[in-house]
């Protein structure tokens, strides 16, 4: 059985595990697509330092 937690229309705790369950699920989709952006901008940040480190190493063997 589910008991609403107090002033918070989408949570319910479960009565056997006392877990806190989020029943709105725009906002459970909201926060995987904004996990799923940051994870994608952290891919593109680790390609960009990549490349600037080539384009070091080129500007280096330029100078020798």
């Amino acid at each position: 059985m589910n008991i609403q937690v107090e002033g918070k229309d989408s949570l319910y705790r479960d009565s056997n595990t006392g877990a806190i369950i989020n029943s709105d699920t725009k906002a459970f989709d909201a926060i995987k697509a904004a996990r799923a952006k940051s994870s994608r901008t952290d891919h593109e940040i680790d390609e960009l330092k990549a490349e600037i480190e080539v384009l070091k190493s080129m500007i280096r063997g330029m100078q020798r």
